[in-house]
């Protein structure tokens, strides 16, 4: 309570802080709909949801992404996608191609399906699941007030629930869906995304862009560091690049040039 009277006065009594903390808290979605860069979302009790309508959660790196990137024909897949937001971006410029949305948290995965359909969104596949490097029954562990920052490790002292979820590799639902490949892979799992590339297997040769969270802190609750992510992706011949405040890329040469930094990345397919 102490905490939650101290935002409020750091908030100055604002009444979005006030209906989005009421949201978090009783768990009640509204029937109401509002739009945040081009897309409806639905008023959901969503860390990422109240973000949005606050705007409080910026997805303009995204934005620059997926819009210069993404092309109408592309197979993107959304690895961590929340509430669909950057799924539904995603379709929109791929409006011939796929979108596979992936999120394991049932409550949050509700969110997503919503958001697809009160946009009418007909071409991605929303998945209830996890990717990590071995199929099979996994535990995750859902916050209950920062869903956004759910994982499948626990490393935080909030409260959590936690979920039994199934987990496949990103090779094995390849092959269920048919796929040979990917061309926009987004990653988004709170510290497990080099497990996600690991679980590629031979397709990591067939992904030509990925736009993935860079957060050292997150890495260490899985045992790598960034340093380990940057060598992987060498390995499998893709240059990295950092969006810069006015939009343009720049390579990444070194590991030290990431010290201290938390933020998203693009690894490009070098050219055989």
């Amino acid at each position: 309570m102490k905490r939650y009277i101290k935002r409020l006065l750091e908030e100055k009594f604002s009444p979005y802080f006030i209906v989005a903390s009421f949201l978090l808290r009783t768990g009640i979605s509204l029937p109401f709909k509002f739009k945040s860069h081009g897309i409806l979302l639905r008023m959901h009790p969503s860390s990422i949801t109240l973000g949005l309508w606050r705007g409080r959660y910026s997805i303009e790196a995204d934005r620059v992404i997926i819009d210069n990137l993404i092309r109408e024909d592309f197979i993107c897949f959304d690895v961590g996608a929340n509430i669909g937001h950057l799924s539904i971006l995603m379709a929109k410029k791929a409006s011939s191609g796929l979108v596979i949305s992936i999120e394991p948290q049932p409550k949050v995965f509700a969110y997503l399906l919503d958001n697809i359909q009160i946009n009418g969104i007909e071409n991605i596949i929303p998945i209830n699941i996890a990717i990590s490097e071995e199929n099979g029954i996994t535990e995750f562990y859902s916050f209950n007030y920062a869903d956004d920052q759910s994982a499948l490790v626990i490393d935080k002292q909030w409260k959590f629930k936690m979920v039994k979820v199934l987990s496949l590799r990103l090779d094995s639902l390849l092959k269920i869906l048919k796929l040979n490949k990917i061309d926009f892979l987004k990653i988004d799992v709170e510290g497990a995304e080099l497990l996600v590339l690991r679980s590629l297997g031979e397709y990591i040769s067939k992904v030509r862009y990925i736009w993935f969270e860079f957060i050292e802190e997150n890495y260490r609750k899985f045992n790598y560091n960034g340093q380990q992510l940057l060598d992987f992706l060498d390995k499998h011949r893709f240059s990295v690049y950092m969006l810069s405040e006015s939009g343009s890329l720049y390579n990444i040469k070194d590991f030290q040039s990431l010290k201290n930094y938390s933020g998203n990345l693009l690894a490009v397919k070098n050219e055989e």
